[in-house]
C-alpha cells in the first residue's frame, strides 16, 4: 500500500487477484476490446487491463449477470479455481476428498483437490479448507510463492519486521531462517492461516 504496509490479514479483492495473476504471467500485452466484457468494469478503472486479460485467458468468467464485482473479496474456492484454470485445467483424479468440508457436490471440488495435490495448499489443522471464507493477502502471497516453486525444496529467509504491527499477531523467531515446507496452509507466516 502507499503507506508502506502490506496488510497481511485483509482479504484479496477480485480486481487485485486479476493483477496478481497478470503480473505472474510477466505482464503481457493485452488486446483491449472495444467494449468491456463486464458491465461493472470500464476502461480507465484501476486494473482494467488486468481484468480484461484475466477474462481473455479464461481464468474468470465473471458472474451470470455479466458483472465482475471487482471489489468483492475472493473466496478460497474461487482462488482454487483461478489457479487451476491458470494452470491449463490439468487432469485431476480425485480418489478421496482432501478436505472434510469440500464434498463432491461443491462446484470447485476438483479445483480444490488439484490445489491440494499440487501442494499449493494444506488446509487447516482440523482437516477443513473453508471454501467460502475469503483468502487473506498473506495466504495469497504464500500460494503464489508455492505455485511458482512447485516441487522445489525452498528455504525462506524472513527479515525481522521493524514493528510488531507489521507482522500482525505473531512474532518472528530469533532465527528467521525456516523451511518453507514446514509452513501450514498457504498462510505461510504462522500456523492457523492456511489456504
Amino acid at each position: 500500500w502507499v503507506d508502506g504496509t502490506f496488510r497481511p490479514q485483509e482479504s484479496i479483492e477480485r480486481e487485485a487477484i486479476a493483477a496478481f495473476f497478470y503480473r505472474m504471467s510477466g505482464s503481457p500485452e493485452v488486446q483491449l476490446p472495444k467494449e468491456s466484457p463486464f458491465t461493472d468494469v470500464k476502461e480507465g478503472d484501476p486494473f482494467y487491463k488486468e481484468i480484461v486479460w484475466f477474462q481473455q485467458q479464461g481464468i474468470t468468467t465473471g458472474w451470470p449477470d455479466k458483472t465482475f464485482r471487482p471489489h468483492d473479496p475472493v473466496s478460497r474456492e474461487a482462488m482454487a479455481a483461478f489457479f487451476y484454470r491458470y494452470s491449463g485445467k490439468p487432469p485431476v483424479e480425485v480418489q478421496n476428498a482432501p478436505f472434510k468440508d469440500v464434498p463432491e457436490q461443491n462446484m470447485f471440488h476438483r479445483e480444490i483437490a488439484w490445489l491440494h495435490d499440487s501442494k499449493i495448499t494444506t488446509g487447516w489443522d482440523d482437516g477443513t479448507f473453508r471454501p467460502h471464507e475469503s483468502i487473506s493477502r498473506e495466504a495469497m502471497a504464500a500460494c503464489l510463492y508455492r505455485y511458482a516453486h512447485r516441487g522445489e525444496s525452498v528455504t525462506v529467509l524472513a527479515p525481522r519486521a521493524p514493528h510488531r504491527s507489521v507482522v500482525g499477531s505473531f512474532a518472528l523467531p530469533e532465527n528467521p531462517k525456516r523451511s518453507y515446507r514446514n509452513l501450514r496452509g498457504c498462510g505461510g507466516a504462522h500456523p492457523g492461516v492456511p489456504v
